[in-house]
């Protein structure tokens, strides 16, 4: 899975440098044969819309297609056939109040893209190895179960500011964070025949991710209001336990690697402002903890069988802002 993942990032960073380079490649050529070089950034039915940079200033503008002969986009070079009709007049037209209305409609162009959003994770690790070890810790087997299935849901929060590099990939930055908790009282059995004891156990997990992104979306629909997107981001993993059994507590923690495949769909309420339903995937497994009592602190490293699987699925629900 990891050198899958691996491998998958790594291609997509490439088609992002190849998409990079065509971008600043277009080139118009008009009926007459003057040649425009600048950045083709959107096309319809009858328009070419273009950037220019000139000396640091920045320029926008449309082109008539009915006044060019061949265009270069996205690597592609496109060329039309002309009628009598079309004259070289009127080549390039500035930015009129037609456009200005255009850009009322939801089809932002806007750079940066912040998230935030909310929901549940549920944990995917193997639950029976936990319930068995806390039976050999003298708790009842159904304590064992509602303690463990009161672990694996929990609350996640997500946090992404990403900056548009080429027509449909952006790079950026996530943070991660992933609560659940559980507290009851119970009885341990000492195993000696004679000796029970009652009381209360529990503990809040936390665990927080954040790392490097790359970001890719794709609009369509009426005035494309939707957008469905994806994201792959890895980075390190902080791992915080808090236990409490019988009033005895100890404190584990942790660093891992993970990696995070996030699949959405967006729906725009505004030029600037979206909501968006989240689906994702989160993968990490932690084989070393350090583990602090009130008298003592130790590493230790983890068996095969008793490696800590933080992965989960998440659903969350958020708001969008673009800039």
């Amino acid at each position: 899975m990891k050198h899958i993942n691996a491998k998958l990032c790594t291609l997509l960073f490439f088609v992002f440098i190849f998409i990079s380079k065509v971008d600043a490649q277009d080139r118009v050529i008009f009926v007459n044969g003057d040649t425009l070089k600048c950045s083709i950034y959107k096309e319809n039915r009858d328009f070419l819309y273009f950037k220019q940079n000139s000396k640091g200033v920045f320029t926008k503008g449309k082109i008539a297609k009915d006044q060019v002969r061949e265009w270069t986009y996205q690597g592609a070079n496109v060329t039309q056939v002309l009628t009598e009709e079309q004259k070289p007049s009127d080549l390039i037209n500035e930015v009129t109040e037609t456009e200005k209305e255009e850009k009322k409609k939801y089809r932002h162009e806007n750079s940066f893209r912040v998230s935030i959003n909310a929901g549940s994770g549920f944990l995917v690790g193997n639950t029976e190895k936990s319930v068995e070890d806390m039976q050999n810790q003298g708790f009842p087997k159904e304590d064992a179960e509602k303690y463990v299935n009161d672990l694996v849901v929990g609350h996640t929060g997500k946090f992404t500011m990403h900056y548009q590099v080429s027509k449909y990939y952006w790079l950026g930055v996530l943070y991660n964070g992933f609560f659940s908790d559980t507290k009851m009282m119970t009885r341990m059995d000492y195993n000696d025949g004679y000796n029970w004891i009652y009381g209360e156990v529990g503990e809040a997990a936390y665990v927080n991710f954040a790392g490097p992104s790359i970001f890719s979306n794709y609009r369509f629909g009426w005035e494309k209001r939707f957008s469905v997107h994806s994201s792959y981001t890895i980075g390190p993993v902080f791992y915080r336990n808090e236990v409490e059994i019988m009033r005895q507590q100890r404190l584990l923690t942790g660093v891992a690697f993970g990696q995070n495949l996030d699949i959405g769909l967006e729906y725009f309420i505004s030029p600037r402002w979206a909501i968006t339903l989240d689906n994702s995937y989160f993968s990490s497994t932690l084989g070393k903890i350090t583990i602090e009592t009130g008298s003592s602190k130790e590493t230790v490293d983890l068996e095969k069988d008793e490696i800590n699987n933080l992965s989960r699925f998440e659903m969350t629900f958020g708001v969008i802002f673009y800039w």
